[in-house]
């Protein structure tokens, strides 16, 4: 959540959500590293945010047992691929965000698992991928490119995330009687 939220309501062996780490951070990290390390660290980075978001929507008595459950080994959101899948389904992410997601996925998983050996940014498959990114990418390289469209989704996702909290605190302040009233 974020800095000075409202953790009140969670209770028991019930957590609230932790933000993933600061993004542009992670960033500057990566420049330090191989395109493959980037490539995986920049796609589990904003998987990890959309991650945050899913978790902010879901209820706030859920246990930490039935979060890590759905979001591990073979549970239903275990997978990029199904978190995309379900924050679009809940008009938690537009369509352009989907799509870039669902791009930044298929990039990760390649430089994860590359078929033809060493890959990098210039390879064909990352190539063909990266020019079906939103927008006008044409005069930019596809490691920059990848990095920038990444930045975007969390951005996005962040200032969801924002208004989920917002929704939640005004939902709350309204079921709390007015000063000077009675119940």
């Amino acid at each position: 959540m974020t800095e000075g939220a409202d953790t009140a309501e969670f209770v028991g062996n019930v957590e609230p959500p932790t933000p993933p780490l600061d993004f542009n951070q992670l960033i500057a990290d990566l420049a330090q590293r191989t395109e493959a390390g980037e490539a995986i660290l920049t796609g589990s980075g904003v998987e990890d945010w959309l991650k945050y978001l899913i978790e902010l929507q879901m209820r706030h008595d859920l246990s930490k047992t039935k979060k890590e459950d759905l979001f591990s080994g073979y549970g239903p959101l275990a997978s990029f691929s199904a978190k995309i899948a379900i924050a679009f389904a809940l008009k938690l992410i537009d369509e352009q965000t989907e799509k870039d997601l669902t791009l930044i996925r298929k990039i990760r998983n390649e430089f994860a698992h590359p078929k033809n050996g060493y890959i990098h940014f210039a390879s064909d498959e990352i190539n063909k991928l990266c020019l079906r990114f939103s927008g006008d990418n044409s005069s930019m390289a596809n490691k920059l490119l990848y990095g920038n469209r990444a930045l975007a989704c969390v951005e996005k996702i962040k200032a969801a995330c924002e208004n989920g909290e917002l929704i939640r605190a005004i939902k709350k302040a309204s079921k709390q009687p007015s000063p000077g009233k009675e119940k």
